[in-house]
């Protein structure tokens, strides 16, 4: 403008919601890499200083698989390149420029960094495409997005180290979530000082796995994308979520909502009585009595599918 004043002017090709606009100041340079995914190229950027750039891409050798993964469940990324900026500040999930705490960019491709990487990843559909009508219902953003990070991990490493990271999660949540937030809280409705609290993130990411098995694999894949697809640019909040994948999945998701996000506290099943006699040929008539067993619920579960 006048000496040495300099305007620089930044465009985003689409919408997003003001918490997303930032700007990363520093003596950075870039590291561009193209990685063909199923949708086609897609343009990989890692910004750092120039002594940390080598660090930072051995941290980050995983990035185009973890794309690979996550667009597989979600959809096709819609950003013009994925981007992650290390910052002394971090992490956030500022589109095209993910900003990454450099304790972390830093470190190697370790197994807390995969995990951020993932859920950061995550956010760009969840949170970046598809936002919130009001932090009440953030377990819709982190949920999906610390879930984003296990489904990167069946991606990565297979189906025996997912189900473990889902189990610790789950047991995790069981054992500190009440304690962390001060009580059994729902998902949706959580009091404002637990916003990002154990429940939004690591219960959340447990539901969405619930959610998972009541719809099946294929109907919970496509009833995700739709959502994304019908709401993108737009915010959401619980009932427009359910209302939607009763509506595009053909299963009734009501119950499922009211006792797992709408409702505090967990449902466990259990044989409670098993008799079986003769009956014709090499056959048996078999009775079976489940008991339902709750743990700072307030209601019994209705509706649940259960594989026996």
């Amino acid at each position: 403008i006048s000496g040495d004043t300099i305007m620089r002017s930044y465009y985003l090709g689409q919408p997003i919601p003001t918490y997303l606009a930032s700007v990363a100041v520093s003596t950075y340079t870039e590291v561009n890499q193209m990685y063909e995914t199923a949708y086609g190229p897609m343009h990989l950027q890692l910004v750092a200083r120039p002594g940390d750039t080598t660090d930072m891409k051995n941290t980050f050798v995983e990035l185009g698989n973890c794309v690979d993964a996550i667009e597989s469940w979600y959809g096709p990324y819609q950003w013009e390149r994925v981007g992650y900026v290390a910052t002394t500040v971090g992490a956030m999930e500022h589109p095209t420029n993910i900003a990454y705490p450099t304790f972390t960019a830093f470190n190697g491709n370790t197994t807390a960094h995969k995990r951020l990487m993932a859920h950061e990843l995550a956010h760009c559909w969840w949170g970046d495409i598809v936002t919130l009508t009001s932090p009440a219902n953030m377990w819709i953003k982190e949920g999906n997005a610390e879930y984003g990070a296990h489904l990167f991990t069946l991606h990565q490493d297979g189906q025996e180290a997912f189900i473990t990271q889902v189990q610790n999660n789950f047991i995790n949540v069981l054992k500190t979530a009440h304690y962390d937030d001060d009580d059994y809280q729902p998902l949706s409705g959580i009091p404002f000082e637990y916003t990002y609290g154990t429940h939004t993130y690591s219960k959340g990411a447990s539901m969405l796995h619930n959610m998972r098995g009541y719809l099946g694999d294929e109907l919970f894949e496509m009833g995700q994308k739709s959502v994304l697809e019908t709401f993108a640019y737009g915010a959401i909040d619980a009932e427009m979520y359910r209302d939607h994948l009763t509506s595009v999945t053909g299963i009734d998701m009501t119950s499922y909502f009211q006792d797992w996000i709408f409702s505090p506290g967990y449902a466990g099943y259990e044989f409670d009585a098993l008799d079986y006699a003769p009956a014709a040929g090499n056959t048996f008539d078999v009775t079976m009595t489940i008991a339902q067993k709750l743990r700072g619920a307030t209601n019994l579960h209705t509706n649940v599918p259960l594989d026996v």
